[in-house]
């Protein structure tokens, strides 16, 4: 089946991201880069973890799922 972009679905790349809970880090870009270039991404993030972490959490971060 051929998605709008002209991608068959069979042939679309796939990436998985994990830690992708804060602006800070170098995961959320990556997943909107890949997602905006035509990859099916799955991501994580742990927000309980980051909390713990002497970064604590980011409260302003852009989930790539809210930006695509």
């Amino acid at each position: 089946m051929a998605l709008t972009d002209g991608t068959d679905r069979q042939h679309r790349p796939v990436a998985l991201v994990t830690g992708a809970g804060r602006n800070a880090g170098i995961a959320a870009p990556v997943v909107l880069m890949l997602a905006r270039t035509g990859w099916d991404v799955g991501f994580t993030y742990w927000t309980p973890y980051d909390e713990r972490m002497p970064w604590g959490a980011d409260p302003e971060a852009r989930h790539p799922a809210r930006e695509s």
